[in-house]
């Protein structure tokens, strides 16, 4: 898959992208077999590793996209916060447009196959979540299955070898210092989560 980006919007700056996984763990996963597309929603936590890292995740065991996580090509899309940004606040007529943040990494994956690694998974995607949206809920086998063979024909847990990263930034990179400051202006005067996200993303990169 081809991501269009224009050069000032692009990053490959892995600390930012797992900051953003972090964030917004519920992630796309595109996989092509035979030139057919299959498509999951899922949240994803990352395995930490020595140099780099790795992406979890499971999925239920009757999805058909389960068929091809070992063969065909996969990109996993990571969407940030987004806006509508309207032409009022820049200084000449022009159109509206959207700022975001999004990572697609393109990779391999490896299923994993006893109810050891299952559980693992389980348990650090619980983690992921709770640390966005804590309730002190915490994953036991008990807690959903009592026998490890319902769990393991209930779904199939994987693991995402990033090998390729493109992070798209657009976020008014474009425009004047001028429409830069105008959008900041803007943004700030708004309340929504996503509004003041980008807002957050266009003050980093101006530091």
């Amino acid at each position: 898959m081809t991501l269009y980006v224009p050069p000032y919007f692009l990053s490959e700056d892995w600390q930012e992208t797992k900051a953003l996984a972090q964030s917004y763990p519920f992630a796309t996963l595109i996989s092509y077999s035979d030139g057919e597309p299959y498509i999951s929603h899922l949240p994803f936590a990352i395995k930490e590793l020595e140099n780099s890292c790795t992406f979890v995740a499971h999925m239920a065991a009757g999805n058909p996209h389960t068929k091809v996580l070992q063969s065909g090509k996969h990109t996993l899309i990571f969407h940030g916060p987004h806006t509508y940004i309207t032409p009022v606040w820049y200084t000449k007529p022009s159109v509206p447009t959207w700022n975001y943040v999004v990572a697609h990494i393109e990779g391999d994956i490896i299923t994993y196959t006893t109810a050891k690694e299952t559980i693992n998974a389980l348990q650090e995607l619980t983690k992921t979540s709770e640390a966005n949206w804590p309730s002190g809920w915490t994953f036991d086998l008990t807690n959903e299955f009592n026998d490890e063979r319902v769990l393991m024909k209930s779904i199939l847990a994987f693991e995402f070898i990033p090998k390729k990263l493109t992070l798209k930034k657009k976020l008014s990179q474009n425009r004047s210092p001028v429409d830069q400051e105008g959008v900041r202006a803007g943004l700030k005067m708004r309340s929504d989560e996503n509004s003041q996200a980008v807002l957050h993303a266009m003050h980093k990169l101006s530091k």
